[in-house]
């Protein structure tokens, strides 16, 4: 049959997956020879009736016209299985780390960042993307066999008992800002003496505004029937008022602010990466992390108690130990009382 007078060319079959899940374009070299002269009759003798989408249905097939005009409901034909795999998406093999979140294995991580053999970028990699899932391995699990006590410490309760652990890791990029707050006076220091070495990274394309010739500040407004202009930008809760009509052009303060912010973002990479900060936060990280999976800081709870902590934030009262109070208290509310 002349192909471009076939009427298979004339549109496309789509494969609507079940639950909605998206439509495959279905090419005919995948259609049997069976299938294709189904197809074609049906076309042929309008056989197929109008398809509309608001319907619901399973999965179907579906013939759209090449213009767009209309699209029917193709009967009569399925794909096996095996062309089905060929046209879905194919799974994305799981990624493999070369390290998992188990005691021994963070131990020999640490060895190697001490001896040289990584550097603190590849572990920050690895623990960003590692799967945080350290209770589903059986090293995790004889641990908190060994471990676990017989009763809450909390209310005595003695079933549906687990390890709470009372310290959490912190995040690389959390531990640096720690540092960085701790030195922050190096750090104003730094930013005052290497300030200018770096250009205002300001974006590209930026455009220059109106701004106030008196104060510089692009916070000026244009009045239509004065046909002027007037500040107001306002410092220490005075605002400038200054009326002109020939403005000075600069940039806009926000975009100004932002460039800062990323000039002073710049500058605090270099400091960390001068004075060691990110291999001493990485080797934190690892310390804090092997802590955690070594379940140094841990206590036995039932599953009640452990949601007030988690969940609610509350804390059992260390004065009567009966009532629970939220965390930034130091006792319930009867101990307070009673005390006060």
């Amino acid at each position: 049959m002349d192909q471009e007078n076939d009427i298979l060319s004339t549109g496309t079959l789509f494969w609507i997956k079940a639950g909605r899940r998206g439509s495959v374009q279905v090419p005919l070299e995948f259609l049997t020879e069976e299938q294709k002269r189904t197809l074609r009759c049906g076309l042929e003798r309008d056989h197929y009736p109008r398809f509309f989408r608001l319907e619901t249905y399973n999965a179907h097939y579906v013939w759209e016209e090449k213009t767009g005009l209309y699209e029917v409901l193709v009967t009569g034909i399925d794909l096996s299985p095996a062309t089905k795999r060929k046209l879905g998406p194919k799974e994305r093999a799981p990624e493999k780390f070369p390290f998992r979140y188990t005691l021994s294995e963070m131990k020999c991580l640490k060895a190697q960042l001490e001896a040289g053999e990584v550097d603190e970028v590849f572990v920050q990699s690895l623990l960003s993307h590692q799967p945080w899932k350290p209770w589903e391995t059986t090293e995790w699990k004889h641990l908190r066999d060994a471990k676990i006590q017989s009763s809450c410490e909390n209310c005595g309760e003695a079933k549906d008992l687990l390890l709470q652990h009372t310290r959490q890791p912190r995040k690389v990029r959390r531990i640096v800002y720690d540092m960085v707050g701790e030195l922050m006076d190096q750090f104003q220091i730094y930013i005052e003496q290497h300030i200018d070495e770096i250009d205002l990274p300001l974006p590209e394309n930026t455009v220059t505004v109106p701004v106030c010739p008196k104060c510089g500040s692009s916070r000026v407004r244009y009045r239509q029937r004065r046909r002027n202009y007037v500040c107001e930008k306002t410092r220490n809760a005075v605002t400038c008022r200054y009326e002109f009509t020939t403005p000075a052009y600069g940039y806009d303060e926000r975009t100004i602010h932002d460039a800062e912010k990323k000039r002073v973002s710049m500058l605090r990479e270099r400091f960390c990466s001068e004075k060691g900060i990110y291999k001493l936060a990485t080797a934190i990280a690892l310390e804090e992390i092997i802590s955690y999976l070594s379940m140094d800081h841990v206590k036995t709870l039932c599953r009640s108690c452990a949601f007030r902590e988690d969940r609610l934030n509350q804390r059992l009262c260390r004065v009567c130990g009966i009532n629970f109070h939220s965390a930034g208290y130091a006792m319930c509310k009867d101990c307070a009382e009673k005390q006060g």
